[in-house]
């Protein structure tokens, strides 16, 4: 076996362990699903899980200080974060699950602030509630929850909303990095 394999294996059970959760899983609708039950729903986990970066995201590791109230009152409230190799995040209201892309981890962009802003825009999903969508309760909520200097990565995303909420280029602060 190689090495990366028996990482991944150890990295596999610690976060079982980390999270509470049953190993034997089937696959359904691109989701694992596990077979126990507990309070009422069925626990899952997103496929392409990165678990180095999930076990990093879990412990708290990765979230900026100004993000960890909010984390924390989301992780009291019973929901999960991983880090997959997808498009794009997604909030599973339903399974109290975020997921983070792979491509905004801090080490893999340029974007200075991306990863504090798009932990900011899943959870703002999770306050703002699952029929808030993009709109306007919705957006109050990432104004409430991201710093300000990363509000303007939300013009990239929805450029109406955002600029409908009063988001635009003026509270950015732009980097060498950023620029080139």
């Amino acid at each position: 076996m190689t090495t990366d394999r028996k990482l991944t294996e150890e990295l596999d059970k610690e976060l079982d362990k980390e999270l509470a959760m049953d190993k034997t899983s089937r696959v359904e609708n691109r989701l694992v699903v596990n077979n126990n039950t507990r309070m009422g729903r069925t626990d899952w986990k997103p496929n392409s899980i990165n678990y180095m970066l999930t076990m990093r995201l879990t412990c708290g590791e990765l979230v900026d200080q100004s993000l960890k109230g909010y984390w924390n009152e989301l992780r009291t409230r019973g929901w999960r974060f991983y880090v997959v190799d997808q498009g794009a995040g997604r909030c599973y209201y339903g399974h109290r699950v975020i997921t983070i892309p792979l491509r905004v981890i801090p080490e893999k962009t340029a974007k200075i602030g991306y990863f504090t802003y798009y932990l900011a825009h899943e959870m703002a999903h999770v306050f703002a509630g699952h029929g808030a969508k993009h709109g306007q309760v919705f957006m109050d909520w990432l104004k409430k929850i991201c710093p300000k200097e990363y509000w303007h990565y939300e013009l990239e995303y929805k450029a109406r909303n955002a600029a409908h909420a009063g988001i635009d280029y003026s509270q950015t602060i732009f980097t060498d990095k950023e620029l080139f």
